[in-house]
């Protein structure tokens, strides 16, 4: 029998969708992850991505050095942005689980184990 089924039969639809929702998040902080890990490599590498660059029409070579200056802190503010909504992912994942201790050990270890293969799937190793 599909763990789902045996999660909905012995435990209701509810707990499902719980399982359902901790697995989703899991995904998600992998992707997000996946997005920090690029941030971080283009602020190391002092390379602006081209949604973050700025313009300015003046052509010297002051206005260049003062936008490269400027370009830096949107980049900075992206890792942040990304990094706090990676700790807000990762509190999530493991209020789910917590939430999931109605379940007996054996199924709640099979969900965690379901979790972590979503978790993989979604990322890419960079």
């Amino acid at each position: 029998m599909n763990l789902f089924n045996t999660i909905r039969s012995e435990y209701g639809q509810n707990v499902v969708k719980q399982v359902r929702g901790v697995e989703n998040t899991q995904k998600k902080l992998s992707r997000y992850r996946n997005h920090l890990v690029f941030a971080l490599r283009y602020r190391d590498e002092s390379i602006t991505p081209s949604s973050l660059k700025l313009r300015c029409p003046i052509r010297t070579e002051n206005a260049r050095s003062i936008i490269a200056k400027a370009e830096k802190s949107p980049v900075n503010e992206r890792i942040r942005t990304v990094s706090q909504k990676v700790d807000n992912l990762k509190s999530r994942v493991a209020s789910g689980i917590s939430r999931l201790d109605s379940l007996r050990p054996e199924v709640k270890t099979q969900v965690i184990a379901l979790a972590e293969k979503a978790r993989e799937r979604e990322y890419k190793h960079v």
